[in-house]
This record gives C-alpha cells, sequence and structure tokens, in this order.
C-alpha cells in the first residue's frame, strides 16, 4: 500500500483496503481527488465528504463498499447556476453609447428602450444596458481616481480590423496596453475601458 502525506494508508493498485489513521486523511484525499476531476464530476459538499471518511476510518465501510459510498454521493443534483443576462453602463447620453455598440456589434436596439435608458439584444439573450446618469463622471483608467467599475471584453478575428473600426466609431485608444500583442485595451465614447482580443 501506498502512504498518502497525510499520514493514512491508501487503496492499493488491487483494490485492498487499508485502515485509514484518520478522518481528517481520507478527507484531503478526497478533497485533492475531486479536485483534480472537478471538470467531470459533481461537486461535493464538504460534511457529505467527512461523513463517508468517518464511515472509512471507523471501519463500516472498506473496499468496494467505501468506493461505492463515494460514487454514491458524488451523484447529488447539481446546484442552481447563476446566468449573466444584463450588462448596465453609466453613461451621459445613452443614445450615443447605444450608437457606438450597436455599431461596432450588430446588436438590436430593444424597442422599450427610451431616453433614460437604451437596451441592446446579444446572443443568448445577454441583454446590455445603458443608463443616464446626471453629473456623470468617465473612468480615468489606468489610474484609479474614478474607477473602471466594470469593462467588457469582446473576441476578435483579426486585431488591427477591430480596432480600425472601433477608432473609426469613436473609440479612443489610451497609451496603457497592458495585453501587449494578445489584447487591446480601448475607451469607448463614455470613457469605459474595454478589451479587444484575439477569438
Amino acid at each position: 500500500m501506498n502512504l498518502n502525506p497525510f499520514g493514512g494508508v491508501l487503496i492499493d493498485s488491487n483494490g485492498r483496503t487499508g485502515r485509514l489513521t484518520s478522518a481528517i486523511s481520507i478527507t484531503a484525499l478526497l478533497t485533492a481527488v475531486y479536485s483534480s476531476c472537478r471538470r467531470h464530476l459533481y461537486p461535493l459538499i464538504l460534511s457529505e465528504v467527512t461523513a463517508i471518511a468517518a464511515q472509512i476510518t471507523t471501519g463500516h465501510a472498506v473496499g468496494h463498499e467505501s468506493r461505492r459510498l463515494f460514487v454514491a454521493k458524488m451523484e447529488l443534483p447539481m446546484p442552481p447556476q447563476l446566468k449573466l443576462t444584463a450588462i448596465t453602463l453609466d453613461c451621459p447620453d445613452p443614445w450615443i453609447l447605444a450608437a457606438f455598440y450597436q455599431q461596432a456589434t450588430g446588436l438590436d436596439i430593444d424597442a422599450k428602450s427610451d431616453d433614460d435608458f437604451v437596451g441592446l439584444l446579444g446572443e443568448g439573450e445577454l441583454f446590455i444596458g445603458l443608463q443616464r446618469v446626471d453629473d456623470y463622471q468617465a473612468p480615468s483608467w489606468p489610474d484609479q481616481r474614478v474607477p473602471q467599475q466594470l469593462h467588457l471584453d469582446f473576441a476578435v478575428d483579426d486585431l488591427d480590423e477591430a480596432e480600425a473600426l472601433v477608432l473609426g466609431l469613436g473609440a479612443t485608444k489610451p497609451e496603457t496596453q497592458p495585453g501587449s500583442d494578445r489584447w487591446r485595451v480601448f475607451l469607448d465614447p463614455a470613457g469605459h475601458p474595454f478589451c479587444l482580443a484575439r477569438s
């Protein structure tokens, strides 16, 4: 058998199970296994993992039974997922900013838009909102005197062509460019930073 780094004895290559010295050992093991396989396994609740570890440590479950318990606990239903539905930007004039993003992306303007709020309908039900704010102050990126608050990332096939497009629509390109040749930062007509990156 192999000793795990936390002091317990692990299941060997033939499936034989040794007595673990503590519940903490198997908890650390199962947590590590989950972390490395999280792309393919359902999320585990820590209390559930600890319960399995306790049964194995006390000898109530060994060998195939311990593995059966582990698999059974991983068949828990997925927890609810949050879905991004809207991104809203403050600006002094929603229609001017909407024209910029509509021409840059081809998104449709929501028919319910008005002078205080304009919406752009994106792919997959993503909604970009542009709302009027009195005494609006544009972000002062890259310094943080006026925080950028958020920014948008856009994937493009050709950075040079996309740059020419957004500059022609009224965007500006700041001197600070932390992305080198991987992505480029621009400011929309209201001063919000956004990035263009190769898709």
